[in-house]
């Protein structure tokens, strides 16, 4: 019984290593062109440009990008960046979407 639970558990790390070396290729591939002519639409919000103080936070400044793909009509969301700087600390955070077939 534990030679079971071994070899399954094995065959699991393995099919999981194929699937995040997949998510690496396909995170690198969709950072390789973010600003070339592959046509990866921009659109980016910014909070409190101004740089502003806030009572309860101090200085607070977000910026959120969201990139998009398009093809034949259709779009979809390859990608949210965002990066957050505040008085007590900073942020950055991304997410990646997978490429509708």
């Amino acid at each position: 019984m534990k030679t079971l639970i071994a070899v399954m558990l094995g065959i699991s790390c393995v099919v999981l290593a194929d699937e995040i070396a997949d998510i690496r290729e396909y995170c690198n591939q969709v950072m390789e062109h973010l600003d070339d002519e592959h046509g990866l639409y921009r659109t980016e919000i910014s909070i409190n440009t101004r740089n502003g103080i806030y009572p309860a936070i101090g200085h607070y400044q977000e910026n959120i990008t969201f990139y998009w793909g398009s093809d034949g009509g259709f779009v979809w969301l390859v990608l949210v960046t965002w990066n957050g700087g505040y008085a007590s600390r900073r942020e950055y955070g991304e997410i990646f979407y997978i490429e509708p077939v």
